[in-house]
């Protein structure tokens, strides 16, 4: 007769129990895109009058760098497409962050975009390059899908 041991059993519940509710939500994608990389889903609606009726410059940031990420932050959209290139300089191929840059037509349909993720991210960071005043910057989790909805004069950026 196999007879398991009282903390034989604890233990065994304890990782059905992890297993079961990484396995059945969610968070084990997140959970495992934190700890080994992967892809990232981008979603992304555009309305019709999007940036008063004009094409819309994105561009989100996948930052792996501290220092980096404080000077990000106290940028706003405009000047972040100002000197982007400068600081692409400064941080070559992937040191310190990786990019994507989109420009959308109002109204356009989008498909997802899958952005490759490595581990190490510690920030997303979107800008969208509107013509009115404003920050238009937004941090999200770097491990989370995304879906960016871009209106007349600004956006939201909501993680799944």
């Amino acid at each position: 007769m196999n007879i398991v041991s009282p903390s034989r059993r604890i233990v065994l519940f304890c990782i059905c129990a992890l297993l079961s509710c990484s396995l059945s939500s969610c968070g084990f994608g997140i959970w495992t895109r934190s700890l080994f990389g992967g892809k990232v889903n981008v979603k992304v609606t555009v309305a019709p009058n999007v940036n008063q009726d004009n094409p819309i410059q994105v561009e989100m940031l996948l930052v792996y760098d501290e220092a980096l990420l404080k000077q990000i932050l106290q940028l706003p959209a405009k000047e972040w497409f100002e000197k982007r290139d400068e600081i692409r300089k400064n941080y070559p191929d992937g040191a310190g962050y990786d990019s994507w840059r989109w420009e959308w037509i109002p109204n356009q349909a989008v498909g997802i975009q899958q952005v490759p993720l490595r581990a190490s991210a510690i920030a997303t960071i979107v800008f969208a390059n509107y013509y009115v005043p404003g920050p238009h910057r937004i941090r999200v989790s770097p491990h989370e899908n995304i879906t960016i909805t871009l209106l007349e004069t600004g956006f939201t950026v909501d993680t799944e």
